[in-house]
């Protein structure tokens, strides 16, 4: 009931589908619908309108729009009868005339439409629920929309939760357990679990000791209180945003102060690794070898020993050039250092004869491709021969050894000549070599995830007398350079 033409008098409207009845001449056939007025006397406000057709369904709400009274009318076609229109939702005035219709198909609902009308001040809120919830207005225009989270029957109840004044739509997913409840703007508020079996809920208001309301929800034997209040602190959450963002902003920044330290530090380390090549490549041709190799070939040549000297000059070049070539590797394969060392040796064992030999084993398992740092061999090589063996008057033995230790290669670089001690006595070096030398490494192990390590070790015969020396260096098989 309720006064749709300003009369201040309630009229009474509603639907039949009902067979043989008549009510003031007017008959209902089968396998129709009517949508029918009454005023306080029961009779007709207007002629009723029929929906033939078998099988249909027509639910209808009054709703006043500025002022303005009116009906909305959601009939669902839902049998086989051609004769029916189709699913439409319609408009009519207090006269029962048509004002407006549109295809429920439209609005891309595949469920049966329920028309919802909230009362408001100026002008009612009319809403239609089926798989979703849709707000429109009187010409049919949808205003608002929210799609529904399960697929499934629910019942629908409107009451005021909070008790200001306006309704919330709430919707009760039977096959679900769960209770939805949205505002007037269709926004969700609540989503949450509730195991209340019943169809059929009622409302009443409650008041606490404490002066708090709450809803009392009753269905059946089952009961519980809601209290749906406003967040008092809903309005801090918007000073928060700003501290968030700023602190996103402030992880941003530092991620982008450290990224861009860490692309300084290697560039850095890369200039530091080129500026240590150059020095490298200046301590392999040492002046004093150099010129020492070519007067060892001038002698042959001077011997007219032609095919050796040609041989030492060929092996000469090709030092110089593997050197020229590889000024810019950090890396080469362990076959390509075993053949510089080589070289490097024989044009030694040119200049000093019989006094001292060398031997180089390779241990099974070896396959010689294993990336290793350039010169890992020679620089120390170079060292034993002219700290450790030199001062020896003959017999010096140099041996080279490589094995394979799990994930590392070990190169062993080992003399039987005077040993660190008495070498650092005699000798003017200033050891600059081994400093270049262990600095590589150094910064080597700054751009590697496995670090390169180097071991001393101080050799002794059976009367305790130091015998030489040997360094164990210990490389990775693979650096797992980082990036």
């Amino acid at each position: 009931m309720r006064d749709v033409d300003g009369d201040k008098r309630p009229e009474i409207f509603g639907l039949s589908s009902a067979s043989g009845n008549y009510r003031r001449n007017v008959q209902y056939t089968d396998s129709s619908a009517w949508f029918m007025v009454f005023n306080d006397h029961l009779d007709f406000k207007f002629k009723p309108v029929e929906f033939s057709g078998f099988a249909n369904s027509v639910e209808t709400k009054s709703y006043k729009s500025f002022n303005n009274y009116g009906f909305i009318l959601s009939l669902w076609a839902g049998g086989t009868d051609t004769t029916v229109m189709d699913s439409h939702i319609l408009i009519y005035d207090t006269e029962g005339n048509l004002l407006r219709s549109r295809l429920t198909s439209e609005y891309g609902f595949k469920s049966v439409i329920r028309p919802v009308v909230i009362e408001n001040a100026n002008s009612d809120r009319i809403y239609l629920l089926g798989d979703k919830i849709l707000e429109i207005s009187d010409n049919l225009h949808v205003i608002n929309k929210t799609d529904l989270p399960f697929d499934s029957r629910y019942f629908s109840y409107l009451y005021d939760l909070n008790y200001d004044g306006v309704v919330e739509i709430i919707l009760h997913f039977y096959d679900e357990d769960r209770i939805i409840i949205y505002n007037t703007a269709l926004q969700e508020i609540i989503n949450t679990e509730i195991n209340i079996s019943s169809e059929r809920w009622t409302f009443c208001k409650y008041t606490s000791s404490d002066n708090r309301v709450k809803t009392y929800l009753e269905a059946a034997s089952s009961g519980l209180f809601i209290s749906l209040e406003k967040n008092r602190d809903y309005y801090l959450m918007y000073l928060s945003f700003p501290g968030i963002y700023f602190l996103f902003y402030l992880f941003i920044l530092l991620i982008k102060r450290f990224n861009t330290f860490q692309v300084v530090e290697k560039e850095s380390l890369k200039q530091r690794l080129a500026s240590l090549q150059l020095q490298g490549i200046k301590s392999q041709l040492d002046p004093h070898f150099t010129f020492n190799t070519l007067n060892s070939i001038a002698s042959l040549i001077y011997l007219e020993d032609r095919q050796a000297a040609y041989d030492y000059m060929n092996k000469f070049t090709q030092l110089l050039r593997v050197m020229l070539n590889d000024a810019e590797r950090l890396y080469r394969s362990l076959g390509e250092e075993i053949e510089f060392v080589n070289t490097y040796l024989e044009l030694e064992k040119l200049r000093f004869g019989e006094k001292f030999n060398y031997y180089i084993d390779i241990k099974e398992g070896v396959t010689q491709k294993e990336q290793v740092p350039k010169l890992v061999l020679q620089t120390f090589a170079e060292n034993a021969i002219k700290h450790g063996l030199m001062p020896c008057s003959e017999g010096g033995i140099l041996k080279i050894t490589v094995l394979r230790e799990n994930d590392y290669l070990k190169l062993s670089v080992e003399d039987n000549g005077i040993g660190r001690e008495k070498a650092s006595g005699r000798s003017t070096s200033t050891g600059k070599g081994l400093k270049l030398t262990s600095e590589f490494y150094e910064i080597l192990n700054q751009m590697n995830s496995r670090a390169i390590s180097l071991h001393f070790t101080d050799l002794h015969n059976d009367k305790g007398e130091t015998a030489g020396t040997r360094v164990d260096v210990m490389v990775p098989v693979d650096p797992l350079i980082k990036k």
